[in-house]
């Protein structure tokens, strides 16, 4: 016992050293509690605008969603594609009616510009 009270001081003051360096040590290890608070607000903003973007993102897929339904199906548009023809086949056809009216039309059209003119020159003698 008598070694040990001899050495206490060197061995408090080297345990004190110790202690110290070990708790510096620790705090380099460790953040601070304001470095902490102002990393989990940092990371909480970060959070509420990634949340924000992915309302806005699915605002927008919802609304694609809408458009996509109010597209015609394949089915649709070939029949769409199908009535045009018969339209314009029957365009076509009535056209060709059409063509023999109009000769007629001419016909009449010149047979009554020469009486016309017949009349007129009668009518200037």
């Amino acid at each position: 016992m008598d070694i040990l009270s001899r050495w206490s001081g060197p061995i408090q003051l080297v345990s004190v050293a110790l202690f110290g360096v070990a708790f510096l040590w620790l705090r380099s290890q460790f953040v601070s509690r304001s470095e902490f608070l102002d990393a989990a607000k940092a990371i909480g903003e970060r959070a509420t605008a990634q949340s924000e973007r992915l309302t806005r993102g699915d605002a927008k897929f919802d609304l694609l969603a809408q458009k996509f339904e109010t597209i015609p199906s394949r089915q649709q548009l070939t029949e769409l594609a199908l009535g045009l023809e018969r339209v314009t086949g029957e365009i076509r056809v009535q056209g060709a009616q059409l063509a023999g009216a109009m000769q007629i039309m001419e016909r009449v059209e010149a047979s009554v510009t020469r009486h016309e003119t017949i009349f007129s020159d009668a009518a200037r003698r």
